[in-house]
């Protein structure tokens, strides 16, 4: 097993490259907002600016990817009912629009809502009207004319082993299990 907790500090060179891009990044600070402007003033440098790059890339698929999120989130707020906005920095507003009262067409308000008595369940009225037609024809169900003498189970044949076509008979294995074949006779 590798332990590198206790030789050389590597357990601690994502905090060590943190702490130096700081550290970078507020020394250019400080070029950037004070030394260059006083030298492009000094010069009387009007239509440059001169700015140092940033320490560490900026990892553009991130940036997409937390963009990709951002419009995930908005199109799921728009989906709930708000209104969603982009302001000028591209960043999403959110805003719930006032519920509108649902108007009644007339007439309709006074009357009470008719129970529907099958509402909920699996059957249809022409399935009542039917089961109703055959009761008063025939008084119900009948009994099956011909009931079958035995179950609808496969049988199995008992026939010789295939496994062991065109081989000697001491040449194949003959423990068949044969507790699930049923007896007849």
């Amino acid at each position: 097993m590798v332990d590198n907790t206790s030789s050389c500090g590597l357990n601690k060179v994502g905090m060590h490259i943190l702490v130096t891009n700081i550290v970078v990044q507020m020394a250019q600070n400080v070029y950037n907002e004070y030394v260059f402007p006083y030298l492009v003033k000094q010069f009387g440098i009007t239509d440059w600016k001169l700015k140092l790059p940033p320490s560490e890339e900026e990892d553009e698929i991130a940036v997409l990817r937390k963009k990709e999120i951002e419009v995930n989130i908005a199109a799921s707020i728009k989906n709930l009912g708000f209104e969603v906005d982009m302001d000028e920095d591209g960043n999403f507003t959110y805003k719930k629009p006032e519920p509108q009262p649902e108007q009644k067409p007339e007439g309709e308000g006074d009357k009470p809502l008719e129970k529907d008595p099958l509402a909920g369940s699996n059957l249809d009225q022409r399935d009542l009207d039917e089961q109703t037609r055959q009761f008063a024809e025939g008084g119900g169900s009948k009994p099956q004319e011909n009931p079958p003498a035995t179950r609808n189970k496969p049988s199995m044949s008992r026939g010789p082993d295939k496994r062991l076509q065109g081989l000697p008979e001491d040449a194949g294995n003959q423990n068949v299990d044969r507790r699930s074949e049923r007896r007849t006779g």
